[in-house]
């Protein structure tokens, strides 16, 4: 799935201070594991990019997020572990209202049956809010379920209530 990228520890508390590009990625990746509540934080879940130039961060496996019970290897990713932001993401997050939440996250992907075979096709409304697999004669919708989305949103007031009370320098 990934390509020229290495597993382990890839939170380095030295590199995170002292590197602005890494910096940059891994308060991003944060962000995004607090945001989604990511319940399993085992090293193989975290992969950084073996360009030393580019060192971007990734999640992958995040099967358990959102509402999940967490994992017995490791739960410390669902919370913020760096003292700084990215000023920019931060401000972009701002802009945010719970609607763009619902828009974007209530039908991540839809498919339609087509001759048997299930074809990607643009979402449509919501078919139901209250799951998150919705299927509706030919149409099946992927996303978060309308609780999900407002959690997640909630998370996001408290990180800006953070923000503003200077928990997180910005940078």
């Amino acid at each position: 799935w990934l390509w020229n990228v290495e597993g382990g520890n890839v939170y380095d508390k030295n590199r995170f201070r002292d590197d602005p590009t890494y910096a940059r990625h891994f308060a991003n990746l944060n962000i995004l594991t607090y945001l989604i509540r990511h319940n399993d934080s085992n090293e193989g879940n975290f992969l950084i990019s073996a360009d030393s130039a580019n060192p971007r961060v990734f999640a992958v496996d995040n099967g358990l997020a959102f509402s999940s019970e967490e994992s017995n290897r490791g739960h410390e990713f669902r919370d913020i572990r760096v003292d700084r932001l990215p000023r920019s993401t931060i401000e972009r997050l701002r802009g945010l209202g719970l609607q763009d939440f619902q828009q974007a996250l209530g039908v991540v992907v839809q498919f339609e049956v087509d001759a048997g075979r299930l074809v990607a096709v643009d979402p449509s409304e919501n078919l139901d809010p209250g799951r998150g697999i919705r299927r509706e004669g030919t149409v099946l919708q992927l996303g978060l379920t309308r609780r999900e989305i407002e959690s997640v949103y909630r998370r996001l007031e408290r990180l800006l209530e953070r923000v503003d009370e200077g928990k997180y320098e910005l940078f």
